[in-house]
């Protein structure tokens, strides 16, 4: 059951060492072509009549280009790599038994009134939750926990998604990679507030005459202050001033309304990248399982592509993003109504993809929930599927407690069909613990 995760560890880290070292050379170059730049600038101010100097400096400054940019993607590489190390290493840490340190432990997901969240250790600390879960985001907990302590899916349901998990965990490197992209939203409360606004279509103006004047109002003031810097026009000096003096206080006088409108965006175009990447692994994905196949259509509906639509929304999203400098903020507002412009684009998307933004975001935390699950079978032992049937009972062969180490865990039998059984014994001779090991099956079943 290790070799997998051992052999993934040992690829990886030998990739890392092998970015590390490119790394390494490359700064050292790019400190050499630095400082050659920076006494080929020193010749050519001091004797500028020297054409070899001038062309040092332009072949240099041409070279460091490239060089910084291949620096960059190795420090991608690099990331991601450590990325892939980690998530392997953590299906190892679940497999020995260190899995309680991992930081995800769902506490507070399952109130105190909950019939068996807190008994079967299925929430919190050193739990079924902790164990078990793969999710980096906000959604994809939720998932995992609402199926763990709310489930309530039909038979056929329950057969969909035991393949979507059989799927997933036949490939694990797919899944290794889902998981090190979905790492990169990473978990904000924030985000529930985020898809409450995306589905909220409410338009930012419905005049559509306002949305016009306030659209080419801009460009407007900036070619009359072209006209004005460019060609000294000075009787439109006045006028110019006006125009901008009138849009200045159309940005002010709106400034309340599109705080409002553009709140939770400004940000998240980092994370919103993100989950367009996640999208377009799924969707490049040629899913069998029928439950896998759904949750991919459903990031397509009427032929309107989420990954599309979340990039355009992080577009609008490192627009806002501007606001973070003020010095520049006050001056593309002053210049250009940029909030205006950005709450009148993310209206246009929300017209357009908001009535689509709560159910991608559902399937992306479902795709996680699956992907937990899915795991189980891969670092516990003697993992199987139950099979459904109309009568009422529960059997079971070998039935053990997942959270009890694979060399440590003992199995019993299990046979209840319309009876009642009664569990005797000394003190710590594991009652407890079997009836645990029934009731955690049954939520895992």
């Amino acid at each position: 059951m290790k070799q997998p995760f051992e052999a993934a560890v040992a690829l990886h880290e030998g990739r890392l060492a092998e970015f590390t070292k490119k790394s390494n050379r490359t700064g050292t170059f790019k400190l050499v072509l630095f400082a050659l730049f920076a006494v080929s600038v020193f010749f050519m101010l001091t004797r500028w009549d020297q054409l070899g100097h001038k062309l040092a400096v332009g072949v240099l400054l041409a070279v460091q280009v490239p060089a910084w940019l291949y620096h960059g993607r190795l420090h991608q590489q690099m990331a991601h790599a450590t990325g892939l190390i980690a998530i392997n290493r953590r299906h190892l840490a679940r497999m020995a038994g260190s899995w309680t340190e991992f930081n995800a432990t769902g506490e507070g997901l399952a109130g105190p009134e909950h019939p068996y969240g807190g008994d079967l250790d299925v929430v919190g600390c050193e739990s079924l939750f902790q164990y078990l879960s793969t999710a980096h985001t906000w959604h994809g907990r939720r998932a995992l926990a609402g199926d763990l302590l709310h489930a309530a899916y039909s038979a056929p349901q329950l057969t969909q998604r035991q393949d979507a998990c059989g799927e997933l965990a036949s490939d694990l490197d797919y899944t290794t990679e889902l998981e090190h992209t979905y790492s990169q939203i990473g978990c904000n409360e924030a985000e529930s507030q985020l898809v409450s606004e995306l589905v909220a279509t409410t338009p930012f103006l419905r005049s559509r005459a306002a949305k016009v004047l306030l659209r080419y109002l801009p460009f407007l003031v900036l070619a009359f202050l072209g006209l004005v810097l460019l060609l000294g026009w000075k009787p439109l000096v006045l006028t110019a001033l006006c125009l901008l003096l009138a849009q200045t206080l159309v940005w002010l006088g709106g400034l309340l309304r599109t705080n409002r409108y553009l709140k939770g965006l400004g940000g998240l175009p980092r994370k919103l990248g993100a989950y367009a990447d996640v999208i377009a692994m799924i969707e490049a994905r040629p899913f069998t399982s029928e439950r896998l196949q759904q949750l991919k259509a459903t990031l397509a509906t009427d032929g309107v592509s989420a990954a599309r639509a979340i990039r355009e929304l992080a577009r609008i999203s490192d627009m806002v993003s501007a606001r973070n400098n003020p010095l520049v903020w006050v001056l593309l507002n002053v210049l250009l109504l940029w909030d205006i412009r950005c709450a009148l684009r993310s209206s246009d998307w929300k017209s357009r993809y908001g009535p689509h933004a709560g159910e991608w975001f559902r399937a992306l935390g479902e795709m996680e929930s699956l992907a937990s699950l899915s795991n189980l079978s891969n670092v516990c032992d003697h993992t199987c599927y139950p099979c459904f049937v109309e009568q009422y009972g529960v059997l079971a062969e070998e039935i053990g407690h997942p959270l009890i180490q694979n060399c440590r865990r003992v199995t019993n039998p299990l046979g209840l069909r319309d009876s009642i059984q009664i569990i005797s014994g000394s003190n710590m001779s594991g009652k407890t613990t079997y009836l645990r090991t029934v009731g955690i099956n049954v939520v895992l079943a």
